[in-house]
C-alpha cells in the first residue's frame, strides 16, 4: 500500500477548499508570465492576486501578481516568469497556500501519525554467531525502537522458524541497541519491526498508506496549516483558526488510533533488561 504526495494533497485540498483547478484554453504570452482560461472568466478582476500558480505537470509554482476577465488570464511576476511558454490544454491548480507549504504540513502529519500508522522493517544483515550469549549490534534501520519480531531462517533450507523459541535478551548500551542470543551459525537473522512513515519529496514520490489512512492524516496537516495562518492574520481570524485547528486534531487523534493498523507481534521477554 503507498500513495503519493499529489493524491495526499488533493485530499488535503478538499478540506481545505482552497484550490481552484483547470486546463487553459489558449496559450499564454511569449514572456512566459500569463496563464489563459476562458473559464476563469467568472471570477472577479484581480480575485487571485497574492495567490500561487501551480503547474503539476511541470511542475513549477509562482506567485499570482493579478488576474482579469474577460479572457480569464492569469499573471504571475515578471522576475519569476515559468521556465517555458504555458501552452493550451495545460493543467493548472491556483492554490491560497503555497505546494511547498501543505508539502511541509503533509510531512509533520506522516509524523505525528507515528506510532498508529507505521512502515513495517526488515532487516536480513545478521548471521548466527554460534557462542553463547553473543552480542549482536541492531541496525541503526530500527532507530525507534527494538524488533517486533525475530525470526531465524537455515541457510540449508526455506524453513524459517520464529525467534521465540530461543533465548533473546535486549539492552540499550550507551545510545547503541543490542540483543545477545545463542544462533547457530547456519542461521540467518531477520529482524521485523517499525518505524516512521516515508517523508514525502515530489509530487509523484510515495509514503506507506492507504487512502482512508491518507484522508485521516489530512485532517492533522490541515491542523498544522491553520495554526500557520494563526501567524499572518488579524486577532478576529487567529481565533477562528485555532477553532479550525482543534477540531481538526481532536479528529485526527480520534481515528488515527480507530484505524492503526495492526500491532507487530512482541515477544514475551524480560524487558526490565533494558537500560
Amino acid at each position: 500500500m503507498s500513495i503519493t504526495l499529489a493524491a495526499i494533497r488533493t485530499r488535503l485540498d478538499n478540506i481545505l477548499g482552497d484550490v481552484v483547478t483547470g486546463t487553459t484554453s489558449a496559450a499564454g504570452n511569449e514572456d512566459k508570465t500569463t496563464l489563459q482560461d476562458v473559464l476563469l472568466s467568472r471570477y472577479k478582476d484581480h480575485i487571485f492576486e497574492g495567490r500561487v500558480l501551480y503547474l503539476p505537470d511541470v511542475p513549477e509554482a509562482r506567485w499570482i501578481e493579478d488576474s482579469w476577465q474577460p479572457e480569464g488570464i492569469v499573471k504571475v511576476f515578471d522576475e519569476t516568469p515559468f521556465t517555458s511558454q504555458v501552452g493550451s490544454s495545460v493543467s493548472y491548480e491556483i492554490h491560497i497556500n503555497h505546494p511547498d507549504t501543505k508539502k511541509t504540513v503533509i510531512n509533520q502529519a506522516l509524523l505525528a501519525a507515528y506510532p498508529y500508522f507505521y512502515k513495517r522493517i526488515e532487516d536480513i544483515s545478521l548471521t548466527g554467531q554460534g557462542s553463547s550469549d553473543t552480542e549482536y549490534d541492531i541496525p541503526v534501520t530500527f532507530a525507534d525502537g527494538f524488533p517486533s519480531q525475530i525470526w531465524l531462517k537455515k541457510t540449508t533450507s526455506n524453513l524459517i522458524e520464529y525467534g521465540e523459541f530461543f533465548d533473546f535478551i535486549f539492552k540499550e548500551v550507551s545510545g547503541s541497541k543490542k540483543f545477545y542470543a545463542d544462533i547457530p551459525t547456519d542461521y540467518t537473522i531477520l529482524l521485523i519491526g517499525k518505524t516512521w512513515l516515508t517523508q514525502l519529496t515530489t509530487d509523484i514520490s510515495t509514503t506507506e498508506l492507504t487512502e482512508e489512512q491518507a484522508d485521516i492524516v489530512c485532517l492533522k496537516a490541515a491542523a498544522n496549516l491553520y495554526r500557520l495562518e494563526t501567524t499572518v492574520v488579524n486577532s478576529e481570524a487567529t481565533g477562528r483558526f485555532d477553532v479550525l485547528a482543534n477540531q481538526r486534531d481532536l479528529e485526527f487523534e480520534r481515528l488515527v488510533r480507530l484505524r492503526r493498523m495492526p500491532e507487530l507481534i512482541h515477544f514475551s521477554m524480560d524487558w526490565s533488561w533494558l537500560e
